[in-house]
């Protein structure tokens, strides 16, 4: 996405806050929320006693009484009161999903805003599957306004891990290295599937963008 240097420059911002500190997580929604605030997000902090890991991260689009129009998500355990990013690698990854979760849903935010000009409906996906769980994450991975948003996740999954791509076909072997394509491979169960090619397909498009 255009704007992810913008983002990731506004982010960085924050590293010598964050690095080798332990941080009570009102001041990790306060920093983050101010250094994106030219985005109108919105931080918040949930707890999940069933969740192992540090955090996990969700987001979402769609504008709030107070103005804001991209909701993060920091998602912790509940016995987790500081957020702790001992090196620089470690931010360097607390960055990177933070930022892949704003482009994500800055990317649905134009796509509402393209509907009042463009004349082209968005394609949903329907599938006769019976398992309704199923049925329903195929028909939201596969809508054409996901597959977009997602390809950009992608990419930025490809840059993050430092691989090269040289061909459309080589984004295949790249899934062992990419929540967004083993995802997909999952939920539509072949990485031959159509949807799955539409997602390699738009995600060569942003990698000859650059």
């Amino acid at each position: 996405m255009y704007l992810e240097s913008e983002i990731n420059g506004q982010l960085e911002s924050l590293r010598k806050k964050f690095v080798d500190k332990s941080i009570d997580f009102k001041n990790v929604r306060l920093w983050l929320e101010k250094s994106l605030k030219k985005y109108k997000v919105k931080i918040n902090i949930e707890d999940n006693p069933e969740l192992e890991d540090c955090f996990c991260i969700n987001a979402f689009y769609g504008e709030d009484l107070y103005g804001h129009e991209i909701e993060v998500c920091i998602v912790k355990n509940p016995d987790n009161h500081f957020l702790y990013i001992p090196t620089n690698e470690d931010f360097d990854t607390f960055l990177f999903y933070i930022s892949q979760a704003v482009q994500h849903e800055l990317i649905h935010k134009y796509q509402w805003f393209m509907r009042e000009y463009d004349t082209i409906e968005p394609q949903k996906y329907r599938r006769k599957e019976k398992d309704p769980k199923i049925r329903q994450a195929q028909e939201y991975l596969g809508h054409t306004d996901e597959i977009d948003a997602r390809a950009n996740d992608l990419w930025l999954e490809i840059k993050h891990a430092k691989k090269d791509i040289n061909c459309l076909a080589s984004l295949k072997d790249l899934v062992k290295d990419s929540d967004t394509l083993t995802g997909y491979i999952a939920t539509f169960g072949d990485s031959d599937h159509k949807v799955v090619k539409r997602l390699l397909t738009r995600t060569w498009k942003y990698a000859k963008a650059v």
